[in-house]
């Protein structure tokens, strides 16, 4: 059983036989690949994908509950969190969705994701009942919270109401 969560062949060892981009087995290499993927994923050691799936480097900033109180509680600009977890698949149809609107908001609102399995009390503190969850803060106030993959039209109309 593989421990990479290779997205061609999610619960169950990659079909294609994780490979490194010059052909040698996974072992003797510290980024891998897929060769079902397409564009082709770069994971690391510990399974994160490394490159945002071939489009580059995230605008979405990873935050833990460390970080909260400077980046978001005492922030006055907008701030849309997202509780999201690796396994929800919700989560991973929003994520690409989600980098479009914060691309399009870039200059009026910062994007951050915390993944409640490795920041549980931060999502107990933001009431996260259910996963995806996005919560837009302003002034570091909570001011609106949905649940669920909203599509881009919907998060489009969440962040027009607030900004």
């Amino acid at each position: 059983m593989s421990l990479y969560p290779w997205r061609c062949c999610p619960g169950r060892p990659c079909a294609s036989g994780p490979r490194s981009d010059n052909g040698s087995p996974k072992s003797d290499v510290r980024l891998i690949s897929c060769q079902l993927l397409k564009p082709t994923g770069r994971f690391d050691r510990t399974g994160k994908d490394t490159t945002s799936m071939g489009k580059g480097v995230s605008i979405i900033t990873d935050l833990d509950e460390n970080r909260f109180e400077q980046e978001v509680a005492h922030r006055h600009e907008p701030v849309l969190v997202v509780l999201k977890a690796d396994w929800c698949r919700p989560c991973r149809t929003l994520m690409p969705t989600l980098e479009e609107v914060a691309q399009h908001y870039a200059d009026q609102v910062k994007v951050y994701r915390v993944d409640i399995n490795e920041s549980p009390a931060l999502a107990v503190r933001l009431g996260a009942r259910g996963v995806p969850t996005m919560c837009l803060f302003i002034d570091g106030t909570l001011e609106a919270t949905r649940v669920g993959a909203l599509s881009h039209a919907q998060l489009h109309q969440l962040l027009d109401e607030h900004l």
